[in-house]
């Protein structure tokens, strides 16, 4: 998964992570990402899936600016770019840096108990093979 942190004017820095394309980035309520900088226009731009050319099965992130809005991705206006980790996309005084999430840790309760379990019976299997043989 994605993640935007995007530091605004004050030096305020919150965190996205981007689950759900394409992802509109503006002053809008309907923006996914909303920024109250200046310079950011009500859909300033957005960031959406596209195939890969080398891999079909795979997917790239590419961000496009909206309508005349200005983007610059590592200080380069842009209309369309693919996303890099670590570009810094600037949306009027907005700085956003590209990021991957951090992946979510499955849960392994049930498997460390039946491995515990496993663990048990043959130790008792052990300790019972032993009176046994006595």
């Amino acid at each position: 998964m994605l993640q935007l942190q995007v530091t605004d004017e004050r030096g305020t820095v919150t965190s996205h992570i981007v689950t759900e394309f394409p992802l509109l980035i503006g002053r809008s309520s309907r923006a996914q990402v909303r920024l109250h900088s200046a310079g950011v226009w009500e859909e300033h731009a957005q960031i959406y899936l596209a195939e890969s050319s080398r891999y079909p099965d795979q997917h790239r992130y590419v961000l496009q600016s909206v309508g005349q809005s200005l983007v610059s991705i590592n200080g380069e206006i842009i209309s369309g770019k693919e996303l890099a980790v670590g570009d810094e996309i600037l949306v009027g005084a907005a700085r956003l840096t590209v990021s991957l999430a951090p992946p979510a840790q499955k849960r392994l309760a049930v498997h460390e108990w039946l491995v515990w379990g496993l663990l048990l019976l043959v130790v008792v299997c052990e300790a019972l093979v032993i009176l046994v043989a006595e």
